[in-house]
């Protein structure tokens, strides 16, 4: 393969480059904004009003400068403190002088030194959810807040190491489980999501449990062309309502260890991004169907068992709906929660 790839600003920007940024394991969404900030091609309001001089150029998120991409990534006050919240010697690259271009170029270099995998998609991350914020300002009419977008970042960071440092097909060993029974008359409905970045094929996992400990069925759900992995999730408590809806339970309880989807249904800031707004409002509607409906955020740990579940069905792509006869491995797992919870 040629060593040259395209020509950018007088700037020959090599195919490794190309290669090593389509070979990285993040969602294609975000490796697709930091390919267009290498090649210049971002529709800033700048940009934009060189063929239509009607655009006003101000950045639509502080209003203070023309809006380009080295003002929302370098300068605006909004990207500043979403650096700084993570760490990102944003200053260093201010004072090199340098474009947006020229510095994620330098991200894929070899002579760059050795960045780790976590902070090169910490920065891919952060470029993502800073243009997010700026087109959702633009086009829904959102005010930005920097520790929201930190924790947008945070919570697809652990997502995304958590799956890659799993299985995908087997039920590993975890850590001791501190899972908790539901209060009396309540049924807990455990829910976690396993998303997969490279296919976007995301898993369901359910577990329905009453205060005794005893598991009244599983379920899992496997779904493909899902975006993102917040999306799973939503779409896991969704899933979740409706099962228990259809098997007529008044009284639920749900836990997940997806933290900002359990903070936006039992807040009243919104911390998802607003294109999972749709099913947050599903969620918030089927929620009312019941006599007692509440939420809770557990962590990773306590919730094991749908997470098993969750990652079976992705790596098998089938459903399971059981009542009993559980495989093996899920009745040690479950068996292991319930005896911790009774001691």
């Amino acid at each position: 393969m040629s060593n040259y790839g395209v020509i950018i600003n007088g700037r020959i920007i090599q195919d490794k480059i190309w290669r090593k940024l389509w070979k990285t394991k993040t969602a294609h969404r975000i490796k697709l904004i930091v390919w267009k900030c290498i090649h210049e091609d971002n529709s800033t309001r700048m940009k934009l009003s060189l063929h239509n001089t009607s655009i006003q150029t101000q950045c639509a998120i502080c209003h203070q400068s023309e809006e380009t991409m080295e003002h929302l990534l370098f300068n605006c006050r909004h990207a500043w403190r979403v650096w700084k919240m993570f760490d990102i010697n944003i200053e260093e690259v201010q004072r090199r002088g340098i474009s947006v271009s020229e510095w994620m170029e330098s991200w894929f270099q070899n002579n760059n030194g050795a960045i780790g995998e976590k902070i090169l998609y910490t920065m891919m991350l952060c470029v993502w959810i800073i243009w997010k914020g700026r087109c959702d300002v633009v086009f829904q009419g959102v005010s930005l807040n920097s520790f929201t977008s930190m924790h947008k970042i945070q919570y697809h960071l652990q997502s995304h190491f958590h799956d890659n440092n799993a299985s995908t097909h087997n039920i590993k060993t975890h850590r001791t489980s501190h899972w908790k029974l539901p209060m009396h008359d309540i049924l807990k409905l455990n829910v976690d999501a396993s998303y997969d970045y490279d296919t976007n094929q995301s898993g369901i996992g359910i577990v329905i449990r009453s205060h005794t400990g005893k598991c009244e069925g599983i379920k899992g759900s496997y779904a493909d062309g899902i975006l993102s992995p917040e999306m799973s999730e939503c779409m896991a408590v969704r899933e979740a309502l409706i099962c228990a809806k259809d098997k007529q339970f008044q009284r639920i309880h749900i836990e997940a260890d997806a933290k900002l989807v359990i903070q936006s249904i039992t807040g009243d800031i919104l911390l998802i991004q607003w294109e999972n707004k749709t099913l947050l409002k599903e969620i918030i509607h089927l929620s009312s169907s019941f006599l007692h409906c509440s939420f809770s955020y557990i962590g990773r740990d306590n919730n094991r068992v749908a997470d098993a579940v969750a990652k079976t069905v992705r790596g098998t792509t089938t459903n399971l709906d059981l009542i009993n006869n559980f495989p093996e491995e899920l009745c040690n797992r479950l068996a292991s929660d319930n005896n911790l919870a009774n001691n």
